[in-house]
């Protein structure tokens, strides 16, 4: 949803990724101009992500970065959250891997 709502406002799409392998794949029909990897973004880390990059992006290119990291693990919906859930750790991946 995110990347749809984006294309449709004029930005291209150039680098995907997601831990669910139906979810890149459903990404690759659907946005075939982009690059989409599906990997669990912990093992990427920031630095994997950037590798990515290098070779789909311009030196000094402006860019931009949406995600949605997964909010299970600390959702009010979620009666069973826990403070330890691994989840926790992803909007913090998150930023990192913005910044």
């Amino acid at each position: 949803g995110l990347d749809l709502g984006f294309k449709n406002s004029g930005f291209p799409l150039t680098f995907a990724v997601d831990l669910s392998p139906a979810a890149i794949q459903t990404h690759k029909r659907n946005f075939k101009e982009s690059t989409s990897v599906a990997a669990d973004l912990e093992e990427l880390g920031p630095e994997g992500v950037l590798a990515y990059l290098e070779s789909l992006l311009v030196p000094g290119e402006s860019i931009g970065v949406i995600g949605g990291p997964p909010c299970q693990g600390f959702s009010r919906a979620n009666t069973a959250s826990d403070a330890n859930d691994p989840r926790n750790r992803h909007p913090l991946l998150y930023l990192q891997i913005v910044e």
